[in-house]
């Protein structure tokens, strides 16, 4: 049995204060057709061939991941790429990550400081098809210091060095002096590393031929009213000595995801990049030596498991006093997607008897922008359901 489950697609557009009663319905219109557009068109993407494999390759889930990604980071409506929120010194900062359960010498990379890179996404996906190649030995001839006769150790210890360097940069506000294509540093590849910050990250972006912006790219007005609107908040918080917790987490909580937070630091690094804290991918094999193997083809079961998602999965479980103590710090809240595939096969035959793979979403605030599509192939929304569609008189009915 050559496909066993049915690609399964779920996105992510946001999650945080979203209200269902404060939300007019021409914005809930926007942003329902952007979502179920990209979603659609993911699914479109995944049925045409063109994989890395070839012109008639099938596609991979990390093609497909990477290219909802990339329309989420084109579309203003999102704080993923133009469109993406101001640091409290008016910068555009921006993340990405990716993460394969098997099949790459790197099973995940993250990529952050981005103020140049058009789509965050792809070069975290290019640098870790790349890894296959770093780690494989092609690059070691390529000996760029000259009195060091470990590449791998020095070649680290400089990257790393490198990587402090430009995160003392990042939070300079005066001038571009974060050029991508200044290329003063000597970055011939990512190495063994699975994280980049900054510059470094820009240079491989360009050799590796990705679309380099101006900053001005990512600017939109809403954005930018956003973040004169939390400086002014600010402000009078410190003029009248008040602590508005309800405000300040709202506004922190609202937005995220590869832009980041409005008005964080310059320099801030968030969950979106941090392997195992925003994002996670893993599958595992389980015996069932119970089974009789009754029309199962005998000898117990093999399920092999995987999962894909955000490892913010457990805040809907941990004690509620756990989960406040960490939303009133301005981050902790926010949504959860994710899939979980079982493909179980017979132990003696490796033949499949049963596959699945099930969506999985939740937040634990006020709600959250997502799209899928279900098991009919229809492309899905919602905002504030779990279990299916917003009810369609959102869209028409609010306030």
């Amino acid at each position: 049995m050559g496909s066993c489950i049915a690609p399964r697609i779920i996105i992510h557009g946001g999650a945080g204060k979203i209200e269902r009663d404060y939300m007019p319905p021409d914005k809930y219109r926007a942003y329902r057709a952007a979502l179920l557009s990209i979603v659609a068109s993911t699914k479109t993407y995944m049925q045409h061939g063109g994989g890395s494999g070839g012109k008639n390759a099938p596609r991979s889930a990390l093609d497909g991941a990477a290219y909802a990604v990339s329309l989420l980071e084109d579309h203003p409506l999102f704080n993923a790429g133009h469109g993406a929120v101001f640091t409290r010194d008016g910068i555009n900062e921006l993340e990405a990550s990716v993460m394969v359960s098997r099949g790459r010498a790197k099973r995940a990379v993250g990529v952050m400081g981005l103020r140049h890179v058009r789509n965050p996404i792809l070069l975290a996906k290019r640098i870790l098809e790349h890894g296959d190649e770093d780690l494989g030995g092609a690059l070691a001839e390529e000996n760029h210091y000259h009195d060091d006769d470990d590449d791998d150790d020095d070649d680290g210890d400089d990257d790393d060095d490198v990587t402090v360097s430009g995160g003392g940069g990042g939070g300079d506000a005066g001038g571009d002096d974060r050029d991508a294509c200044k290329g003063e540093l000597d970055v011939p590849s990512a190495q063994g590393h699975s994280q980049l910050w900054g510059r470094a990250a820009e240079q491989l972006a360009r050799q590796y031929g990705l679309a380099l912006v101006p900053r001005e790219y990512f600017f939109t007005q809403h954005r930018w009213d956003e973040h004169i609107d939390g400086l002014k908040r600010r402000q009078r918080r410190r003029r009248h000595d008040d602590d508005d917790d309800d405000d300040e987490k709202g506004r922190g909580s609202r937005r995220a995801r590869t832009g980041g937070l409005t008005n964080k630091l310059t320099g801030r690094i968030g969950d979106t990049p941090t392997i195992g804290a925003g994002f996670w991918a893993e599958e595992w094999l389980v015996d069932d030596d119970d089974d009789d193997g009754g029309g199962r083809g005998g000898g117990g079961l093999g399920a092999l498991l995987s999962t894909t998602t955000t490892t913010t999965t457990a805040i809907p479980w941990l004690p509620s006093w756990l989960c406040g103590a960490a939303a009133g710090r301005g981050e902790g809240e926010g949504g959860v997607i994710g899939i979980e595939s079982v493909v179980e096969r017979c132990r003696a035959t490796g033949r499949v008897v049963a596959a699945r793979a099930d969506l999985l979403m939740d937040y634990n605030c006020g709600g959250m922008f997502r799209a899928w599509i279900d098991e009919q192939g229809v492309p899905r929304m919602s905002v504030w359901n779990n279990h299916g569609e917003d009810d369609p008189r959102h869209a028409t009915n609010m306030t």
